[in-house]
């Protein structure tokens, strides 16, 4: 299990007394006892990161350890991990990844360690040893999976609280509501800057015309999977409830929409739609002509975008409906 505690945005600098207080919270959380680690120690350690690599993803693992780097759907590429055992003193800093990975970004000439985990357990991370390794990790690695690049303008700081924190399952369904909801907003940001302003049926549209639609079923994946930008479709709201009813459709071979409510055609504007092709694409294809690089960063792959169409398709006694 993975999951977010800091997504980082362009005001990252701005924020990075309350990003400190977040992190510091959830490592409080996990060691139980907030004299095992000091507010000065989790400042000094950001300040230093953001000054080498600027903003960075922070994210939680299960293997007592938080990820900075590039935090994407369900995992992500660290350039650091802070260790926060129950069993040390105080949590402790490694290069992140494979023996191989950190045998390139901090070879054995430059401190003649045996190899560079380098456990740093320092009080204050200002010294100039800790400053020169942090710069040689960026002078030796490859970062470009490992940056969150390019920045949204918000910074996002994640609630500490866990679905199997909360007891009552009158909180725990309050609790997924409120988590959920924050989720489709932010599903919602992604599409638009995906696809801009534009229904993947009827084209251009105000802003708050355009709602996200999930291909497969919120209720049929997991969340990470669901809020995916490969599951989802920018379209306007009036098409999306025409879609939840059934009275519309997306057919799963053509893509094309499909009339399944025969009084639709009644409705001049509806009836013109039948037939026209689901519009996925704003940019221009990569090299392999099936993969999109979007400005967050993500790669849209069409074929996963049709292919969930398809699995839609199982759902449903006919075409495929968007949900």
């Amino acid at each position: 299990m993975a999951g977010h505690i800091i997504k980082a945005g362009k005001d990252y600098e701005q924020k990075l007394e309350d990003i400190a207080k977040a992190l510091y919270d959830h490592l409080c959380k996990e060691l139980k006892i907030r004299g095992l680690v000091k507010l000065t120690y989790v400042e000094s350690l950001l300040i230093n990161l953001t000054q080498v690599f600027g903003p960075l993803d922070i994210w939680y693992r299960n293997d007592n350890r938080i990820g900075f780097g590039s935090f994407k759907g369900s995992s992500g590429h660290a350039l650091f991990t802070l260790n926060y055992e129950k069993k040390i003193k105080q949590p402790e800093l490694y290069v992140a990844g494979t023996k191989t990975t950190k045998s390139k970004l901090w070879p054995e000439s430059h401190f003649g360690h045996e190899h560079p985990t380098l456990p740093l357990n320092k009080s204050a991370l200002i010294s100039g040893e800790v400053a020169q390794y942090i710069s040689q990790v960026k002078s030796f690695g490859d970062l470009k999976n490992r940056l969150p690049l390019p920045l949204p303008e918000k910074t996002e700081i994640y609630p500490i609280v866990e679905v199997n924190d909360i007891k009552s399952k009158e909180d725990k369904h309050v609790f997924q509501k409120i988590r959920d909801a924050k989720s489709q907003r932010q599903f919602r940001e992604k599409l638009i800057e995906i696809y801009g302003l534009k229904c993947s049926i009827t084209g251009f549209c105000p802003e708050g015309a355009l709602e996200a639609a999930h291909i497969i079923p919120h209720s049929k994946s997991k969340v990470e999977e669901s809020f995916c930008i490969n599951n989802g479709l920018l379209l306007r709201a009036d098409i999306h409830r025409l879609l939840d009813r059934y009275d519309l459709a997306i057919n799963e071979k053509s893509l094309k929409l499909v009339i399944k409510n025969k009084e639709i055609n009644d409705f001049p504007e509806y009836k013109l739609l039948e037939g026209r092709k689901l519009n996925l694409l704003k940019q221009v294809y990569s090299e392999d002509k099936q993969k999109l690089v979007n400005i967050a960063n993500e790669i849209i792959n069409v074929e996963k975008i049709k292919a969930n169409i398809s699995e839609a398709y199982n759902y449903y006694s006919s075409d495929t409906k968007v949900k």
